[in-house]
């Protein structure tokens, strides 16, 4: 167990490294394949934290074993025992502390992805709000009928388009306005 600790520990060390890297890497021009990474990670991470806990619990016991039936008959010390369960601790926390990492960086990745989304969609909006009304009109004024006035009028169509540019910049300046835009 002494030797399976020091090799999960050195695991755990070098990981660290590799969490600092990615999340450089998700600042600076995150993507769906380094959230698929992330997410592996954080999964792997979780089985060692259900492992961790697993020898955390056993250390546990075997110290207090230690303490209640004196089994130095088996040649294991109280410090070597208390330093076993002090890794496994270690251990523990460790891989808690990196599973929450993981998990704020898929957090964080999702809410970049989600804020650059509702921009899109904020642009979007804007665009439809400015040519329904401009639709509407060119509708209308496309229909084939005789009994509109402003069709037999000699500037019917530059009014037409006079209004349809007055709806136009009256929308974006209002969108200004509320900064919206």
């Amino acid at each position: 167990m002494h030797s399976a600790s020091n090799l999960y520990l050195n695991q755990l060390l070098e990981f660290e490294e590799q969490l600092s890297e990615l999340e450089e890497q998700l600042s600076s021009h995150g993507d769906d394949q380094l959230l698929g990474t992330i997410t592996r990670y954080k999964t792997d991470i979780l089985r060692l934290n259900r492992i961790f806990n697993y020898h955390l619990s056993l250390s546990k016991k075997l110290l207090q074993l230690e303490q209640e039936q004196n089994i130095s008959e088996i040649a294991i010390d109280q410090p070597v025992l208390q330093d076993l369960h002090e890794r496994f601790e270690r251990l523990y926390s460790l891989s808690s502390m990196y599973y929450e990492i993981c998990g704020d960086l898929v957090d964080g990745y999702l809410s970049i992805s989600s804020h650059k989304l509702n921009n899109t969609m904020r642009v979007l909006t804007l665009i439809t709000a400015i040519f329904v009304p401009l639709s509407f009109l060119a509708g209308i004024y496309g229909m084939n009928f005789e009994v509109i006035p402003e069709l037999q009028h000699p500037n019917g169509y530059f009014i037409l388009l006079a209004i349809m540019l007055t709806i136009s910049v009256s929308l974006i300046g209002l969108f200004k306005w509320k900064r919206w835009f």
